[in-house]
């Protein structure tokens, strides 16, 4: 059997603000920003928001021996993809690395 030993938590307090999501694997500590959008026009636009608040927020920026991996990630909220239960599906539609160097 695979297995994987990666830590997530949400809202982890970083040098300026709060990251989506943090998740620890091996030497390496993610740290994701999410933005969400329901038109597929504005994914660019979106991306560049995640980005930007990455760099803005200092999410890369912790007290840690891992490496730190700041992701840009938007979802696209696809309702015509919904099943019928009716519960929402959202897709990848943009994941960058982002370089804050």
């Amino acid at each position: 059997m695979l297995t994987f030993n990666v830590t997530a938590a949400t809202e982890v307090m970083g040098a300026c603000g709060r990251a989506d999501i943090t998740a620890e694997a091996g030497k390496y500590l993610y740290v994701f920003e999410l933005k969400v959008t329901d038109n597929s026009k504005d994914i660019a636009t979106k991306l560049s928001e995640a980005k930007d608040q990455i760099i803005k927020n200092k999410y890369a920026r912790r007290l840690t021996d891992k490496t730190v991996v700041p992701v840009a990630l938007v979802l696209e909220n696809n309702s015509k993809s919904r099943d019928k239960s009716d519960t929402p599906v959202c897709e990848i539609v943009a994941l960058e690395k982002v370089s804050v160097d």
